[in-house]
């Protein structure tokens, strides 16, 4: 399997979520979940998993990437609360009020985080 670049990740999930105008796909995170694992398995963690339900204090919450070791999950990745927070992260480098900018093949994307 070829390896998945984040613009990739991003791509699809633009196409997906704004080109075709499907907000709720759940497709629209796969390629991006993909990616995680990729990473996080290409630096070396195993036992990463995808849609993983982690017991909680009252309810036991699916994780769309989760990490598992030693028996116990160490890590959980909620891929829908990742780009919600993308214009924290954004917006000090470059006061934009969306939540990020693409660059590739020539052209640039902009696009409110609400599209995700």
């Amino acid at each position: 399997m070829p390896l998945i670049s984040a613009q990739d990740a991003v791509d699809e999930l633009y196409r997906i979520a704004v080109a075709e105008g499907k907000k709720t796909s759940t497709a629209r995170l796969d390629t991006l979940a993909a990616f995680c694992l990729q990473e996080l398995r290409r630096r070396g963690l195993t036992g990463v998993e995808r849609e993983a339900a982690i017991p909680g204090a009252g309810r036991a919450k699916s994780w769309d990437v989760a990490w598992r070791y030693d028996g116990k999950y160490r890590l959980g990745i909620s891929l829908k609360s990742l780009l919600r927070n993308l214009p924290a992260v954004d917006a000090p480098r470059n006061g934009m009020p969306c939540a990020a900018v693409l660059r590739g093949a020539g052209h640039e994307r902009r696009y409110e985080d609400k599209a995700w």
